[in-house]
């Protein structure tokens, strides 16, 4: 893993903080310039050198889903150009790219850049003594001489290859060992290690890192009984759009149309195993677009999701009667992994909607609730596809996409009393005296919302119904809409929240009249 520093906070949240047991990761580091000021929870701050031995610190900024969690970036003063990325993340550590530049003098053009790849670990909490999170610097792996001879950068000397995030994983097993795994379709080369000249067909190469060692390996790909597309026509159309740890020894790489590849890194002669998507969700014409995904619960269980418009009348496909205008059928299948064949859920969910970038919820024995963002509204919902109920609604900033959210369980680590792990992570505001040299890390203040934590008091209901005193609901309403409202750990009575006050009364008598009467 290379040089490794770890830093135990000084201050921040009490032991008894209960942060979230999942959390939804923007890929992105939104910082801008150095110098500026941040919020930082100081339970998750750590540092570390960089390759170049410049002190770098890594907190996370975690809310509860829907609302979008984020990794602050803290830089050396003055360092510019910074970029920092999520390339993946497994159990309780994530991998980040993180770059930027800073004066120096004799180097090139004044400027000296750091290119490296960490992995951030969030420790344990509940560990005795506790585990402090950890910031531990990836060893680069190099183009070899054959490789730099073949590519723009030959003559350049060590050439670092960098991680494609959409086709890299990380597989975290046990206390201490990792695999980082990127999935690369290369041409086949000569005997004399030349490359072909035909473009077509593609071969698939693993870039391994294991027992902190890199090598690379041709992979062979096994195919499914029926499979439209042999393993060269496969490669040929491949294009991977993410990469799931399935369990701690297999990792998925997606393509949206054509299925899924499967492979044990851990295993002394990898093998890559096709499973197409189902065949109801073939798209030939209009192509996967983007109100699919496939995600993996917290069991471990692959799920396809689905979501596709429909007619008033039964038929599937966008339609121009206006009955059916935002009608869609959201359908769900799980993997069975003892014989690679998709099962169909047996419901379906249908808001009348817009829908994309679907992630199933990471939460234990929550395979039915999935998150959902709405076309051009900027909201995250969340729906229970058994119950045929949106559960929750947030309002999130512009520019969120399926490819820019990455589910992590990295914030259920952080908590000494993970029974409950539904609330938001309180912070510590100002500078944080633990890092040796002035740092800098997200400018921008993540759109937040206050969220009612499972703990919710019957008063705070009351509060509201006082001022809906002259909607007129009367006293068996009343009581009934308490029970409701106290339901999924006060999820419903955040929904309630941001429903407008004129509309609040006819949403409750719908919540009220949807709810099975119990005779005495």
């Amino acid at each position: 893993m290379g040089t490794e520093a770890t830093q135990p906070p000084s201050a921040g949240p009490s032991a008894a903080t209960a942060y979230p047991r999942w959390v939804l990761l923007d890929r992105y580091y939104k910082g801008e310039d150095a110098g500026s000021s941040t919020t930082t929870d100081a339970m998750t701050l750590v540092t570390a050198r960089t390759s170049r031995g410049r002190h770098i610190g890594v907190s996370l900024r975690l809310a509860a889903p829907p609302a979008v969690s984020s990794v602050c970036l803290h830089f050396p003063h003055g360092a510019t150009n910074t970029l920092g990325l999520v390339v993946a993340a497994h159990g309780d550590s994530v991998i980040l790219y993180i770059s930027f530049k800073e004066e120096e003098e004799g180097s090139f053009l004044g400027l000296d850049e750091t290119d490296d790849y960490f992995v951030y670990n969030a420790g344990a909490a509940t560990a005795e003594p506790p585990r402090p999170p950890t910031l531990s610097l990836l060893r680069p792996y190099y183009l070899t001489k054959q490789k730099l001879k073949n590519s723009c950068s030959y003559g350049r000397g060590l050439v670092q290859c960098y991680l494609c995030r959409e086709s890299t994983g990380l597989l975290r097993r046990g206390d201490d060992e990792i695999a980082v795994a990127e999935l690369k379709l290369v041409e086949p080369t000569t005997t004399d290690g030349t490359r072909t000249a035909t473009q077509t067909p593609k071969e698939a190469e693993l870039l391994l890192l294991l027992s902190n060692q890199w090598s690379v390996t041709r992979l062979p790909i096994r195919t499914s009984h029926g499979d439209a597309k042999n393993a060269e026509e496969l490669l040929s159309s491949w294009r991977t759009c993410t990469v799931l740890p399935v369990g701690d020894s297999l990792l998925c790489w997606v393509d949206l149309f054509d299925g899924l590849l499967l492979c044990n890194v851990f295993d002394e002669s990898p093998v890559l195993q096709h499973v197409p998507l189902p065949v109801e969700a073939a798209r030939t014409l209009s192509g996967p677009g983007p109100s699919r995904n496939v995600c993996v619960t917290a069991g471990g269980a692959v799920k396809f999701v689905d979501a596709v418009p429909r007619c008033c009348c039964g038929g599937v496909g966008s339609t121009h009667c206006q009955t059916s205008r935002h009608a869609y059928t959201i359908s769900t299948w799980s993997l069975r992994m003892d014989d690679m064949l998709w099962a169909l859920d047996a419901y379906k969910g249908i808001p009348r909607m817009p829908l994309r970038c679907p992630i199933v919820s990471m939460d234990d024995g929550d395979p039915h609730v999935i998150w959902f963002l709405v076309c051009r509204t900027g909201f995250l919902i969340l729906v229970d596809t058994r119950r045929k109920d949106i559960l929750s609604v947030y309002r999130q900033s512009d520019g969120l996409s399926r490819d820019s959210l990455l589910p992590s369980r990295v914030s259920y680590y952080f908590d000494s009393n993970p029974s409950s792990g539904k609330g938001e992570s309180s912070v510590t505001k100002g500078p944080m005296d633990m890092i040796p040299s002035p740092v800098v890390g997200d400018s921008a203040e993540a759109s937040r919302t206050e969220f009612v934590e499972p703990g919710l008091q019957l008063s705070a209901i009351l509060a509201v119904f006082q001022e809906m005193a002259s909607y007129g609901l009367d006293r068996d309403d009343m009581l009934k809409a308490c029970s409701i409202l106290r339901q999924n750990d006060g999820r419903r009575f955040r929904s309630l929240l941001r429903v407008p006050k004129n509309l609040r009364k006819d949403w409750l008598l719908m919540e009220i009249n949807a709810t099975p009467r119990v005779d005495p």
